[in-house]
């Protein structure tokens, strides 16, 4: 079963509009210790999204991994327009809302965890 990565994104990221990235790129060193240049998904999204999912997980009483994983992906369902299925791979689920969103149930929206109301009980006091 193809399982896409990333499964949710954020903005950001270092290269032009027309793909170069020199002097845009992030600096490091390489293998012999000589300053190399490079680009990628990790570099600028990859620590949005994880400071997403901290705060997600914070924010509820008994954090599980599916859980966590489950309202972040819902929220970047909902908060994104659909890929193609050219772009899933590179797109994922889509850029998840702010974490008081992920956290809470607009009147329009419902899910299985969010509107019961015993779910009150996940959700740690603000």
């Amino acid at each position: 079963m193809y399982h896409p990565k990333p499964e949710i994104n954020h903005y950001g990221g270092n290269f032009s509009k027309t793909g170069q990235f020199a002097q845009l790129g992030t600096l490091s060193f390489d293998g012999q210790g000589n300053i190399a240049e490079d680009i990628g998904t990790s570099f600028w999204p990859c620590p949005i999204v994880s400071s997403i999912v901290a705060h997600v997980r914070s924010g509820l009483l008994k954090p599980t991994r599916n859980l966590v994983n489950a309202l972040t992906i819902q929220s970047a369902l909902l908060n994104s327009e659909k890929s193609t299925p050219s772009e899933f791979p590179y797109k994922g689920f889509g850029v998840p809302s702010s974490v008081d969103e992920v956290l809470s149930c607009a009147q329009n929206r419902c899910s299985g965890f969010q509107c019961r109301s015993e779910t009150r009980s996940y959700l740690r006091e603000k």
